[in-house]
């Protein structure tokens, strides 16, 4: 018998390292045969190739999905820690999880940092402004009147609040 040409194939199944399923990887290889040629040496080499192949490949599939899964996992990370950037409700808190958020914007490839770097500066401002307006708002407890009360020197109406008379102590409203 005269083997002229030989050909290996292999194939490998890898799960999916979250999901349910799985990648599919194989390759064929075929060498021709010079007369005389050592069939059995030309399968093992074809077969290293083969298989040296399958493997790079399987593994390049692998890292990819992990580093996909990093990326989303960050993602989902940073956009939690805008929204408590938003909350915080002092400034000291509003730095502290900027500072946090940048730390992890670092952590993403290159091209999609620039995104999160303008929505944590819009989540900033937004902060600030709600604890600048907060810190605007009058205590409830604080009487506005009270104020008032010192530098007025005449008596109101129980009824009306309107000022009594100086002269009478009646109301010009409520008792003509």
């Amino acid at each position: 018998m005269n083997i002229t040409q030989v050909q290996v194939s292999i194939h490998e199944k890898r799960n999916h390292p979250y999901e349910y399923g799985h990648y599919d990887c194989g390759v064929t290889l075929t060498a021709d045969l010079d007369p005389g040629q050592d069939y059995g040496a030309a399968v093992d080499v074809l077969r290293l190739q083969a298989r040296a192949h399958v493997l790079a490949e399987c593994n390049e599939w692998e890292r990819d999905v992990r580093e996909q899964k990093r990326i989303d996992d960050l993602r989902i990370s940073i956009h939690g820690r805008l929204r408590s950037v938003r909350y915080a409700g002092t400034l000291e808190g509003v730095n502290r999880y900027a500072d946090s958020c940048l730390e992890q914007i670092a952590q993403l490839p290159q091209d999609m940092r620039g995104q999160f770097k303008a929505d944590l500066a819009v989540a900033m401002q937004e902060a600030q402004a709600q604890i600048i307006k907060e810190d605007d708002v009058p205590d409830p407890d604080d009487d506005p009147d009270d104020d008032l009360d010192d530098d007025f020197d005449h008596d109101l109406c129980p009824h009306c609040h309107r000022v009594l008379d100086l002269e009478t102590g009646l109301c010009p409203n409520c008792d003509p």
